[in-house]
């Protein structure tokens, strides 16, 4: 088990909760004046991803296996091209308008 991993593991998965529960979304709007359902929708779009590489990080420290090694590298490529994925869209959205 590797503390690092387990840390950012409890990090992840934190913030993505929160996320998800509507918690800490002016964090997520920079502290913007924005429509708050408009935020908790952002919100519940982000969380996955950040779960997932909550998810990834769990799989790194906890298992020594390389079939597990293997999960967890391709949870945690999916989980950040998901996020980069969600970010684009947001700005080919919110540039629309």
């Amino acid at each position: 088990m590797d503390i690092l991993y387990l840390t950012l593991c409890v990090v992840f998965m934190l913030i993505g909760v929160q996320f998800t529960r509507g918690k800490w979304l002016r964090l997520l709007a920079w502290q913007s004046k924005q429509d708050p359902a408009a935020r908790k929708q952002a919100g519940l779009i982000i969380a996955p991803g950040l779960i997932g590489l909550g998810l990834s990080m769990f799989f790194f420290g906890f298992f020594n296996s390389h079939y597990w090694a293997n999960i967890g590298n391709a949870v945690f490529v999916l989980s950040v091209g998901y996020l980069v994925a969600m970010v684009i869209l947001a700005y080919i959205k919110f540039g629309r308008k």
